[in-house]
């Protein structure tokens, strides 16, 4: 999740905590203990690091349960020395930990993934269900953060940061306008609620509410998209992975990638979901999402329905992912991070000189982004290039049996 975000269920555990444990040191504690493992942002900086290592080890060592622990230990004493208190005050030291534990549980809940049993368990684990950016948390908790804070220009920030969010999401093409237009007349009545009464439970029940529909409509939304692809009764595939992503502050509306495997091809597929098509017809669900993106999109043939848009697919030859999983080093850094992936060949005067890979899951617009890499076969690479399990290799692939027509 974003650093707003994470600082919001910073100021809501601290409001949850009793009456006489809200002081200055675990409001601090919270809040910062909740940002500590994004500290990763750092390696950028380290000595012959590029932003390929920052995105494979991004969300790595940090988002485990046992560094996190330690980096909410350490906020817990910097906060109780700043305030004065014992360095080993329990406070402090039990809220800044887990607070850096809350940092791990929500970003789970987004597509991009943690590794939260590292060293024991180095795979990713991705919760498919919220948002990086999800509107319906701001306006949850931000009533909540104008209520904790004292200073008025702390309030009025907020306040700006929340009415910035919601004018920013009017201007994004293609987001299904009547439903924009029904989630922000519902959260100025809330937050409006929330502020006159006072009572900060609101906004936090709101939030818990709001992660708890989103995990259940995700659920539902890869089992529509499964269905879907098995109903096809495909030759020779076997499924591999399913992703999910909302809409912003939709969870009606879903962008969805699965990934599946033949003798020749891996194959990904890009479907939108609509949970409800009668009030958010699928073909509006999630219009902003059809921009031309670098990778090369074949129309998809599966047959759509009034639930599961069948937009386009990629695929990714199995020769060409075998060559370059051998010859290039870099590719195979990049392959502890790409969960669907895509490949293209760059050429020169007739020749292929090296290529461009990037994950399909982020993959907007044609400049290039920051999930997309070039490579070529005579890359140079210093000191390992294997840290986490590789999202491609899931394990409980499944064939399915094959078709009589």
């Amino acid at each position: 999740m974003d650093n707003i975000s994470h600082t919001l269920i910073g100021v809501g555990f601290y409001r949850m905590l009793p009456k006489k444990y809200r002081k200055p040191e675990s409001f601090w504690a919270s809040t910062v203990g909740n940002n500590i493992p994004d500290s990763d942002v750092l390696q950028r900086f380290f000595p012959g690091g590029d932003d390929l290592d920052y995105i494979v080890h991004h969300r790595g060592y940090t988002h485990s349960f046992l560094f996190a622990l330690p980096l909410g230990l350490a906020v817990g004493m910097v906060v109780n020395r700043i305030f004065r208190k014992p360095a080993g005050s329990r406070l402090g030291i039990f809220v800044g930990m887990f607070a850096a534990i809350l940092h791990i549980l929500a970003d789970f809940m987004n597509d991009y993934g943690i590794h939260p049993l590292t060293p024991f368990f180095n795979r990713w684990y991705y919760g498919d269900s919220v948002f990086i950016v999800e509107p319906l948390l701001w306006v949850a908790l931000i009533p909540v953060a104008i209520l904790t804070v004292h200073r008025k220009w702390a309030k009025t920030s907020w306040a700006i940061i929340g009415a910035g969010l919601f004018i920013t999401l009017w201007f994004i093409p293609g987001l299904n306008r009547p439903f924009i237009l029904l989630l922000t007349t519902a959260a100025a009545g809330l937050v409006l609620l929330i502020l006159k009464t006072g009572k900060e439970w609101i906004g936090i029940t709101s939030a818990v509410l709001t992660v708890l529909v989103f995990l259940g409509a995700s659920s539902t939304a890869r089992g529509l998209v499964t269905e879907s692809w098995e109903h096809a009764r495909l030759l020779d595939e076997r499924l591999l992975d399913v992703t999910s992503t909302p809409a912003p502050g939709n969870p009606i509306c879903w962008k969805s990638w699965i990934r599946t495997e033949n003798e020749k091809y891996f194959v990904s597929r890009l479907a939108h979901v609509s949970l409800f098509p009668r009030i958010v017809p699928v073909g509006t669900c999630l219009a902003f999402d059809v921009l031309p993106g670098k990778a090369l999109l074949s129309p998809n043939l599966l047959p759509s329905s009034y639930r599961v848009h069948w937009v386009a697919q990629s695929d990714l030859s199995r020769e060409l992912h075998g060559e370059l999983l051998s010859k290039s080093c870099r590719y195979r850094k990049f392959l502890n991070f790409v969960r669907i992936p895509y490949v293209l060949p760059l050429g020169k005067d007739g020749e292929v000189v090296g290529f461009v890979a990037g994950d399909l899951r982020y993959d907007r617009g044609r400049e290039p982004g920051f999930a997309d890499f070039s490579f070529t076969y005579s890359d140079v690479c210093e000191g390992s290039t294997e840290w986490w399990e590789p999202p491609t290799k899931r394990s409980g692939a499944r064939e399915l049996p094959r078709s009589n027509e």
